[in-house]
């Protein structure tokens, strides 16, 4: 279970231990919130900073389970917004497809 399974990589918050995570063995949406309450925890806080990083990996390979990761061809669309370049442009141009030869231009 989730509960275990955080027990384990917590181990003595100086050291975590291995734990095995598939994507068949429980619904990650469930356990992504047990996690997150956690890793939101005073006890997190006070955990090896190697620990920590482990936890996160633990939550975005339960994100990466559940789909709740974007395809890495994709950019995320905070990052773009944080950088100010807006959504990418489609790939005819910003002014859409060409026009046919011969058609009047709009």
């Amino acid at each position: 279970t989730i509960v275990m399974q955080i027990l384990m990589l917590y181990g003595n918050g100086d050291e975590s231990q291995q734990i095995v995570v598939a994507p068949h063995m429980a619904r990650p949406d469930l356990q992504l919130r047990v996690l997150s309450a956690f890793m939101s925890s005073p006890q997190m806080m006070l955990a090896n900073p190697d620990v920590q990083d482990d936890f996160r990996a633990f939550r975005d390979t339960l994100m990466r389970f559940s789909g709740l990761v974007l395809p890495e061809a994709v950019p995320d669309p905070m990052d773009l917004a944080a950088l100010g370049m807006g959504p990418p442009e489609p790939m005819n141009g910003p002014a859409g497809p060409p026009a046919p030869v011969g058609a009047p231009a709009a």
